[in-house]
């Protein structure tokens, strides 16, 4: 199994885990499409991790969450914790 394949599953996993959204393979390289479109609207970028890992919020499903894209793979990778929101926007109120 590829590392794209494992950050699909992940992100998938983390989505329901998370959230109890459940969502399929189609609907994610729909999401990754608005990422790459650069949708001001559907998707906001917070932060970049890393060359190729960033942290975005977007909308899934009608809930804002943010979620991790990599850049390299085309792939979201995860769905973050609410709670990961909040300190991020309490260090940046700072």
């Amino acid at each position: 199994m590829s590392k794209k394949t494992k950050q699909t599953k992940h992100f998938m996993w983390r989505l329901r885990q998370r959230y109890g959204i459940k969502i399929n393979r189609k609907e994610i390289q729909d999401y990754v499409g608005l990422i790459q479109a650069n949708r001001g609207i559907q998707v906001v970028h917070l932060e970049t991790q890393s060359c190729r890992v960033s942290v975005k919020i977007m909308a899934i499903k009608g809930k804002e969450l943010p979620v991790v894209y990599d850049k390299k793979r085309k792939t979201l990778v995860t769905a973050l914790p609410q709670a990961w929101l909040k300190r991020f926007m309490k260090k940046e109120q700072l």
